[in-house]
């Protein structure tokens, strides 16, 4: 199929994203608050929130609440990258690395001028490695908010694996990964999912949970 003239394929990508993410996170307004009563109100309230999303967009709780930060992030926290988004300048990947390196920064002057900055540079980044993206962003968050750095980097060596407990034959397992890795877990169980038979009747975040076992049917009405 041939490209229509004008038209760039990457850009188009990141305003389709931004529309998405910027929708989310209005959708979720209307549901979450940090200002409910307590911390088991508000903690409710971003589960409801987040089984709206997740219903809407046939993603997993998992993905729908990390959409939902970066929504909320890029709406009422980064203004200047949402519209950078918007506008196709930068993908969806490197505002997501940025929400994420500039998270622990509290004080909102400080944020809109680490903002600023990186609004400026981030147009040039799109061939950088990830830990080179990680580190063009990190100059102005150190320069301004050393304490959030640091936090992040304590935070990634966090990493690891949890099994908990096991309840009505199913067990919860925990994994905290980097960002870019964890977009790659999810790529990769996400492919195994529908690498299935068509007639499969297991949902797909069914599927990707038996991928971590033997993500083959039991049973395939296609091949019977």
């Amino acid at each position: 199929v041939a490209r229509k003239a004008g038209v760039d394929p990457a850009g188009l990508a990141a305003t389709v994203a931004a529309h998405r993410l910027l929708f989310i996170a209005e959708k979720t307004s209307r549901t979450y608050s940090d200002d409910d009563d307590s911390v088991d109100d508000t903690e409710a309230a971003w589960k409801s929130a987040a089984a709206e999303v997740s219903l809407a967009s046939g993603s997993s709780h998992g993905r729908a609440c990390g959409d939902m930060e970066i929504g909320l992030a890029l709406a009422n926290k980064l203004p200047r990258i949402a519209d950078l988004l918007l506008g196709g300048q930068i993908s969806e990947y490197i505002a997501r690395r940025i929400v994420h390196r500039t998270f622990n920064i509290v004080d909102p002057a400080v944020l809109a001028t680490v903002e600023a900055h990186i609004a400026e540079a981030a147009t040039t980044w799109g061939a950088l490695s990830v830990k080179k993206l990680d580190d063009a962003i990190d100059v102005w968050v150190n320069r301004y908010d050393p304490a959030a750095v640091r936090q992040v980097r304590v935070r990634i060596r966090d990493r690891g694996v949890d099994i908990l407990e096991t309840k009505d034959g199913v067990t919860e397992v925990v994994a905290r990964l980097t960002g870019a890795d964890a977009a790659l877990f999810w790529q990769r169980i996400t492919a195994m999912a529908k690498g299935v038979c068509k007639d499969d009747p297991r949902t797909l975040d069914q599927r990707r949970a038996d991928a971590h076992g033997d993500p083959r049917p039991e049973r395939c009405d296609a091949e019977l």
